[in-house]
């Protein structure tokens, strides 16, 4: 019988566990997330925007990294704020993960655009085409 070579076998142990490790949407997303940035770019009038307009979006940065975003495996959410509770509800994941939907309990839906999901970085482009970049709190 011929021997496989170490190498060889060293490969296909450590595909087999990449592969088996992958984890799914659901998976990643639970846990409590911090907004770290807000990136208003993306929208259209940002470059249009007087400098009074711009310093009122920076304004709107800093109170969009005091949320934080907490996802249950039972596909329910709480958003918070300076301690207080701004919305809770059910997500969900459409098109094969490309997007997040969230409906609050006072049934308002919001649809939106994932850009990244892994174990500690959640980045999605809301309806009104703000970026917002979290990361895992510890």
């Amino acid at each position: 019988m011929k021997k496989l070579p170490s190498f060889l076998i060293l490969l296909v142990i450590t595909l087999f566990f990449t592969g088996c490790s992958q984890k799914s949407n659901e998976e990643l997303i639970v846990g409590k997330w911090q907004v770290i940035k807000a990136d208003f770019s993306q929208i259209p009038e940002y470059n249009e925007a007087t400098e009074k307009e711009k310093l009122k979006l920076e304004m709107m940065e800093v109170a969009f990294r005091k949320i934080q975003l907490e996802y249950f495996a039972d596909k329910t959410y709480i958003m918070s704020g300076n301690n207080d509770n701004i919305s809770d509800g059910t997500y969900t994941f459409l098109n094969d993960g490309k997007f997040i939907e969230m409906k609050s309990t006072n049934q308002s839906l919001e649809k939106h655009l994932l850009l990244k999901l892994s174990e500690d970085s959640l980045i999605f482009k809301a309806k009104e085409g703000i970026v917002l970049v979290c990361e895992k709190s510890k």
